[in-house]
């Protein structure tokens, strides 16, 4: 009953005209949140001296530039090291993007200069492999050639022999000797490069 007469009596005060709300707190939200503590207020049974207290905290607060002053840098303060962050994760995000497209530009050149120096690589090597073919063939053909040579040379040896069984003259001995040394010396030529051809055949 007394609760009730006290919010009475704060309606009927708030009827009269000497009552006023602050100028302060009759501009935009001010004024709304003026009305929010007076709804409240008598919504929850609060008293007069409650309400009126309220409005006196809040009109003082909003008579203090400083403390208003103090909440907005805060709060710009804050708004501004957000933004600074975005921008940072922004251009980091952004380099980060250009350094992968740049790892995949630097993968792929790799990738086809690998593919072109193994193409140049492989080729040189089947060249390589076909000349050596070639060489070792011809080496081959060389070397049956200076093998029959040596069967010539020691058919020949074996008929000076025999003329010299036959041939009583000592001119026509004295020719056989002098052929029979150039051919041991042919025989000896051809031992020769016989050997630098097996010592060929044994490195390859």
């Amino acid at each position: 009953m007394i609760q009730w007469q006290e919010r009475q009596l704060f309606v009927n005060q708030l009827s009269m005209p000497n009552f006023k709300i602050p100028q302060e707190s009759r501009i935009g939200w001010h004024y709304t949140t003026c009305c929010i503590i007076l709804y409240f207020g008598l919504r929850f049974n609060y008293t007069s001296g409650d309400i009126l207290n309220s409005f006196h905290s809040f009109t003082w607060i909003m008579k203090k530039p400083s403390i208003i002053k103090n909440h907005r840098d805060k709060r710009n303060s804050y708004q501004k090291k957000e933004d600074y962050l975005t921008v940072v994760l922004e251009d980091m995000n952004s380099k980060m993007d250009l350094l992968v497209d740049g790892y995949k530009v630097l993968d792929e050149k790799n990738d086809r200069a690998h593919q072109e120096l193994s193409g140049k690589i492989d080729s040189n090597h089947q060249e390589f492999l076909n000349f050596r073919k070639e060489t070792n063939d011809n080496f081959k053909i060389v070397f049956e050639y200076l093998s029959r040579i040596d069967d010539e040379l020691h058919n020949l040896k074996i008929e000076i022999k025999e003329l010299k069984n036959s041939l009583s003259k000592k001119a026509d001995l004295e020719r056989l000797d002098d052929m029979e040394k150039r051919v041991i010396n042919v025989e000896k030529d051809n031992a020769q490069m016989r050997s630098l051809l097996q010592q060929h055949n044994l490195t390859k």
